[in-house]
């Protein structure tokens, strides 16, 4: 039977952690997939909060990942959350983000400012493809940088 993705299905979890947990779950699979096939060629590929845990997974260098593409992720949890906060309810950031990344640490293990993808591109060796539209102008300008 397949598994599904952490906190969905069979899989183990209660929380999803945008990402940051996700990431670890990925680099098991990976070398769960080596295991069978040691001269496996793996390429990652994932959509929003999957093409987020890709990057993430990337520059953690799992065996025998080759590639990667990264279909419309965000670079931050925290900076996506806030900006939703602002557009859809007109609230600042202070002090919901700053509550919301205390309990999300306390009830997960994993501040929603830990899901940061863009801190991890720097680590990535492998080549990686980017897939944005052109409402994702905010997004393809952090990761010009």
């Amino acid at each position: 039977m397949k598994k599904a993705g952490r906190a969905a299905g069979l899989s183990e979890g209660k929380y999803l952690t945008m990402g940051v947990k996700e990431s670890d779950d990925i680099v098991l699979w990976a070398k769960e997939i080596v295991q069978n096939d040691e001269n496996a060629q793996i390429v990652l590929h994932g959509i929003s909060m999957g093409a987020a845990t890709v990057v993430m997974t990337t520059a953690k260098h799992p065996q025998n990942v080759v590639a990667a593409v990264e279909d419309c992720g965000y670079t931050s949890a925290y900076d996506m959350f806030t900006n939703q906060l602002d557009v859809i309810f007109g609230l600042p950031e202070f002090p919901i983000m700053t509550c919301v990344d205390i309990v999300s640490g306390i009830k997960t293990g994993v501040k929603v400012s830990d899901a940061a993808p863009i801190k991890s591109v720097p680590g990535i060796k492998v080549p990686i493809m980017f897939i944005h539209g052109t409402a994702d102008k905010h997004l393809l300008a952090d990761f010009a940088h």
